[in-house]
């Protein structure tokens, strides 16, 4: 936590340049577009920065969710949105290093379309399983799923996602047998 109280710190010295340099900005609220559903931690994330911006710059800062499609419905809407910085995304892993990979075709340039700020925060990936499968460390999950191929799941919040991502090189280095559900 303090680390990302350090980091809005920095976001915030960042933002008061322009609002500085231009007396005149912002005349009127400003968008954070979060490209996933309420209550994860990205959202978490982008509602304590929109708050703490908000108050700096003595202007509000809306946020509107755009989830949906692995962080592309939120990339589209803000590459096509007005270049006038009154528009901003909490962008991710996701929507700027795993879909411009996975997908060949975009209807945004995660390099061209964007200008990227400031690295915000970090959000640890951890391994949980249900208390009633019959595997206490990971290296008994593992030979669990190798011999039940198919019998237990990985669950993920969408194709692309970095849950996903996560559990397809988990599956890859260690060659256990889980099928990916997401959600």
């Amino acid at each position: 936590m303090k680390r990302l109280l350090a980091v809005l710190g920095l976001l915030g010295l960042w933002a008061g340049v322009p609002a500085r340099a231009a007396d005149d900005f912002p005349q009127r609220p400003l968008r954070l577009v979060i490209s996933v559903p309420p209550g994860g931690a990205a959202d978490f994330t982008g509602r304590v920065v929109a708050a703490k911006l908000a108050e700096f710059l003595g202007q509000n800062v809306v946020v509107e969710g755009r989830p949906g499609a692995g962080g592309i419905i939120a990339s589209t809407y803000v590459t096509n949105a007005t270049p006038d910085g009154y528009t901003l995304m909490l962008s991710s892993s996701t929507t700027h290093g795993a879909a411009p990979v996975l997908y060949k075709k975009l209807p945004y340039d995660a390099m061209k379309g964007f200008t990227h700020i400031s690295g915000i925060s970090l959000i640890p990936a951890m391994m949980a399983i249900n208390a009633e499968v019959p595997a206490k460390t990971v290296k008994d999950f593992i030979a669990l799923t190798k011999a039940n191929p198919g019998k237990y799941l990985f669950s993920s919040s969408g194709n692309g996602s970095a849950p996903q991502i996560f559990g397809e090189q988990f599956k890859i280095k260690t060659g256990a047998m889980m099928t990916h559900v997401p959600y």
